[in-house]
C-alpha cells in the first residue's frame, strides 16, 4: 500500500503535506539528510515511510522535492520501488509530477521529483470552493493527465485534492502514485474515504478498474465546486474513524455510499451548467457500468460540452433567424391584413356618412315642408273671423264651436288638440274639450311666448308670440297626453289688426314623425330632430314608431351641449362621427338645418353596430392569423427540437 500519510485505513498517521509538529520536530532533530548534487533547505512533510524535503539542484538552482525513504527494507521498500516504477513510466506527461532522479543505494534511499510551488489542491480548498471556471480548468488538466495514465495501463486508485499539486501557474498536476496499479496487477488498491468508488472499498475486488479513477475524478470536481467530497457525512466519518477493523470500516463505507442521497449540491453552484452537472453525475454513479469507462471518455464528454456551448450561438441563430423571419413575415401579414380591414372600415364609414348626409337633407326637407305647412295652416285659421270674433267678445261657446269645426277639417291623428289662450295666457277654449284646462295660465310656456327654455312658472306673465312659432318638445298633461310639439300663432283683434289678443295653438303628436318620413330612404339609419335649445327628438327604430327617446317633462325639457347639434341647427349640411351626449354612444351622422325654423335634422347610425361586420372580420382575421402563426411556430419549433434531439442522440451513441 502507499504512504500511510495518504491512506485513510491507517488510524495512526501523519498527513504527508505538512505532517504533525511532533513528527517534523523529530525529523529536524536528526539533522538534514544529504543528496548528491542537491542542496537541502527545509522539511516539507513527514510520513510513516519517509520524509519529503525541499531542495535545489546545485548546478542549476532548480527547486525540487526529495523523498527520503527512512525504512528501506521489506514491504515498504517494495512499495517505494513500485511508486518509482510508476513515475518512470509517466515521465513524458506535463500533468504529472515528474521523476527527476532516484538513488536506491543511498543511505537513506531517495528519489527526486518536481516541486509544485503553490502546494496541494487540498491546501487551496481550505480557503473555500473554487470558482467554476478555475475548478473546470484544473479538472480538465487532471483528466488529461489521467487519460495518459490510463493509456499507459496504470490506475491511480487514490485521486483526491491532497494528491493534486498546483505549480507556479496554478496548473493541476497529479502526484502520489504510491497506490497506483497496473491494469494487470491483482493486488488490493484502497483509496480515501468519500473519494473512493464503493466497489474499490472491497479487499476481495482485486482487479483495478479505470472506472475507480472516474469516480475519483467526479469526487475531485465536486469537492472543488462545493468544498467537500460527495456523500460525505460527519457522523459516518466519525464512525469510520472509531472502527478498528479494516474490513468492518470498508463494509460500512460501501453500505453508506450505496444508500446515501444522490449528490446534488454541485447543481446549486452558480455557473455550473446542466451539461457539466451531468458529467459529474455520471462520474459519481454507484453502478460502475453507468460511469464513463475511463478518463479519456470523461475528456471526450468535456469536449462535447465545449463543442455544444460553442454551437449554441449558431444553434440559437439557426433557430432565431427563421423565427425572426417568420415573426417579421407574420407581422407584415397581420399589418397588411389590418390595413386592408381598416381601409374597408374607412370605406364603409365614408359610405355611411355620405348616405347619412343625403338622408339628413331629405329628412330636413320633409320635416320642414310639414312644419311650414302646419304653420301656414294655423296662421290661416287664426286669421278667420270665426276665431277672432268670439275671442274679441269673450264668447267661450263661440270659440268652442269654432275649434270644433277646425278640428273636424284636419287629420286628427296629427293634430291632437286645438287651443285658444287669451292675452293673459289663460286657456279659454280647446277641442277636444278638456274643462280641466280652462282658465289655467300657460303664459310661461314656450308655445305661448316663444321664450324657449328660459321660462318658468314663477314669472307672472309673458307677452304672446307675434309670429307663427314651432315650440320645443313637451309632454302633454291632459287626457290625450303623449309627446308633443306645438305650432302657435298670434290672434289679432278685429278692430285693431296690429293688436294681439290671444294665441291659437295646435299640438302635433310626435308619432306623426314616422308618417312624415315614411318615404325617406335612410339606409338603416334613424332620424333625430333638434331645436335651437338643443332639445332632441329621436326616432331610433324605424320598425317601431312608438320607440321615442325624450325625457319625462315637468316643465321644459333639458338640453345638451353638443357641437354636432349646433351644426345641425345653424351650420351648413355635413357629416361627422360623434359621441351623443344623451346615451354616450358613438354615432355616424349626417346633418342638415331646417331653414328659417331654428331646427336641424340628423340621420345617424350607431358606430359599433354599423361597423360590426368589419369588427367581426377583424377579430376573425386576427384569430386566424394568431392560430396559423402559432401552429406554424409550433411546427418549426417541433422540427427543430427533433433535429437537436437526433443530433445529440447520435453524438451520445458515437461517444458511448
Amino acid at each position: 500500500m502507499n504512504d500511510p500519510a495518504t491512506n485513510p485505513f491507517v488510524k495512526d498517521k501523519t498527513q504527508f503535506a505538512g505532517g504533525s509538529k511532533i513528527a517534523m520536530a523529530k525529523a529536524l532533530s536528526r539533522g538534514m539528510p544529504t543528496a548528491a548534487g542537491y542542496e537541502i533547505e527545509r522539511l516539507l512533510g513527514t510520513g510513516t515511510f519517509g520524509e519529503v524535503w525541499f531542495g535545489r539542484e546545485k548546478k542549476t538552482g532548480i527547486p525540487v522535492a526529495i523523498k527520503f525513504f527512512k525504512h528501506g527494507t521489506g514491504l515498504q521498500w517494495q512499495l517505494l520501488q513500485a511508486e518509482v516504477k510508476q513515475l518512470a513510466l509517466l515521465h513524458a506527461d506535463p500533468g504529472i509530477i515528474q521523476l527527476i532522479d532516484v538513488e536506491p543505494d543511498a543511505t537513506p534511499p531517495y528519489y527526486v521529483m518536481d516541486f509544485a510551488e503553490q502546494g496541494s489542491l487540498a491546501q487551496r480548498l481550505e480557503r473555500g470552493p473554487l470558482p467554476p471556471e478555475q475548478a473546470l480548468e484544473i479538472f480538465r488538466q487532471v483528466t488529461e493527465a489521467l487519460a495518459y495514465v490510463h493509456v499507459k495501463g496504470i490506475r491511480h486508485c487514490d485521486l483526491k485534492p491532497a494528491n493534486v499539486l498546483l505549480d507556479a501557474r496554478g496548473r493541476g498536476r497529479v502526484a502520489d502514485f504510491g497506490q497506483a496499479h497496473l491494469s494487470s496487477d491483482a493486488s488490493p488498491a484502497l483509496g480515501t474515504f468519500f473519494y473512493m468508488a464503493p466497489e474499490q472499498a472491497d479487499i476481495h475486488h482485486t482487479i483495478p478498474d479505470a472506472r475507480w479513477d472516474v469516480y475519483g475524478l467526479g469526487s475531485l470536481l465536486f469537492a472543488m465546486l462545493t468544498g467537500r467530497p460527495p456523500r460525505e457525512d460527519r457522523a459516518v466519518r466519525d464512525e469510520l474513524d472509531a472502527t478498528a477493523e479494516l474490513s468492518h470500516r470498508l463494509e460500512r463505507y460501501r453500505a453508506w455510499v450505496r444508500t446515501a442521497h444522490r449528490p446534488d449540491a454541485h447543481r446549486r453552484v452558480p455557473g455550473v451548467d446542466r451539461d457539466l452537472a451531468a458529467i459529474i453525475d455520471r462520474c459519481l454513479e454507484i453502478d460502475p457500468e453507468k460511469r464513463y469507462p475511463d478518463a479519456q471518455a470523461v475528456l471526450a464528454a468535456l469536449e462535447r460540452r465545449v463543442r455544444r456551448h460553442r454551437q449554441r450561438p449558431l444553434v440559437a441563430f439557426g433557430f432565431a433567424a427563421p423565427l425572426l423571419l417568420f415573426l417579421a413575415t407574420a407581422a407584415l401579414a397581420v399589418a397588411a391584413g389590418q390595413a386592408a380591414v381598416n381601409e374597408s372600415e374607412r370605406a364603409l364609414t365614408n359610405q355611411l356618412l355620405e348616405s347619412d348626409l343625403v338622408a339628413a337633407r331629405l329628412v330636413a326637407n320633409a320635416v320642414q315642408d310639414q312644419l311650414i305647412g302646419k304653420m301656414a295652416l294655423v296662421a290661416h285659421e287664426a286669421a278667420s273671423p270665426a276665431v277672432r270674433g268670439p275671442l274679441h267678445d269673450a264668447d267661450r261657446a263661440g270659440m268652442l264651436r269654432a275649434l270644433a269645426e277646425i278640428y273636424g277639417r284636419y287629420d286628427q291623428e296629427q293634430f291632437s288638440r286645438w287651443t285658444i289662450a287669451d292675452r293673459q295666457g289663460d286657456i279659454v277654449a280647446n277641442h277636444p274639450v278638456d274643462p280641466s284646462l280652462f282658465d289655467r295660465n300657460f303664459s310661461w310656456r314656450d308655445w305661448y311666448s316663444g321664450g324657449g327654455d328660459k321660462l318658468d312658472r314663477q314669472t307672472e306673465w309673458f307677452a304672446p308670440v307675434t309670429a307663427t312659432y314651432v315650440s320645443q318638445p313637451f309632454v302633454g298633461r291632459s287626457r290625450s297626453g303623449g309627446q308633443l310639439i306645438g305650432v302657435s300663432t298670434p290672434i289679432h283683434d278685429l278692430d285693431k289688426p296690429d293688436q294681439v289678443i290671444g294665441v291659437l295653438l295646435v299640438t302635433v303628436k310626435l308619432e306623426a314623425l314616422h308618417g312624415w318620413l315614411r318615404d325617406v330612404d335612410m339606409s338603416g339609419g334613424f332620424p333625430v330632430l333638434v331645436n335651437e335649445q338643443r332639445h332632441c327628438v329621436e326616432h331610433p327604430d324605424p320598425e317601431d314608431p312608438k320607440d321615442m327617446l325624450m325625457p319625462e317633462l315637468e316643465a321644459n325639457p333639458v338640453s345638451w351641449d353638443c357641437p354636432t347639434f349646433d351644426a345641425a341647427i345653424h351650420g351648413p349640411a355635413g357629416s361627422t362621427v360623434y359621441t351623443d351626449p344623451v346615451d354616450q354612444r358613438r354615432y355616424l351622422a349626417g346633418y342638415a338645418p331646417l331653414s328659417h325654423l331654428g331646427w336641424g335634422a340628423l340621420v345617424q347610425h350607431e358606430y359599433e353596430r354599423a361597423t360590426a361586420p368589419i369588427t367581426a372580420l377583424k377579430t376573425k382575421t386576427v384569430r386566424l392569423a394568431v392560430g396559423g402563426f402559432g401552429a406554424a411556430g409550433l411546427l418549426v419549433s417541433g422540427l427543430f427540437g427533433v433535429l437537436l434531439w437526433t443530433v445529440r442522440r447520435q453524438e451520445q451513441s458515437a461517444h458511448g
